[in-house]
């Protein structure tokens, strides 16, 4: 997994820096962007290898955004893990059934999120799970 490139979507900055210094730690190449806007640009820069997405986000919610990196036919097997304050069952069930592959709410363990990011994208690789 070292190596993978990961765009951290989150307008929080704290929350982003936190995030990308783990990332960072455990072998990510880490970009992070802080509206929907920002991130379409970068993705269309830079295929990375997941995002994590937050769903309130300044420009569009983050929901949207992953709705539309899943109907792009260029993007529609990028992993998303959506990242995020709405813990409500119908958040989550919103969240995965809209095209996230994982759902992570906040607060959160690093460690989760990282287990998490590595089971996305071992099935996400070719031949993957």
């Amino acid at each position: 997994m070292k190596g993978k490139q990961i765009l951290i979507v989150e307008d929080e900055k704290p929350i982003r820096d936190m995030i990308a210094f783990g990332l960072r730690r455990a072998g990510f190449d880490v970009r992070e962007v802080e509206d929907c806007s920002s991130a379409r640009a970068s993705i269309a820069d830079v295929r990375p290898d997941l995002l994590l997405v937050d769903w309130m986000l300044p420009d569009q919610s983050g929901l949207e955004l992953t709705r539309a990196v899943k109907r792009n036919k260029d993007t529609a097997d990028l992993p998303v893990i959506m990242l995020t304050a709405r813990a409500e069952e119908q958040d989550k069930v919103t969240g995965l059934e809209g095209g996230a592959d994982d759902y992570v709410t906040k607060p959160f363990s690093p460690r989760e999120l990282l287990a998490r990011i590595q089971a996305v994208l071992r099935r996400s690789a070719p031949g993957g799970g």
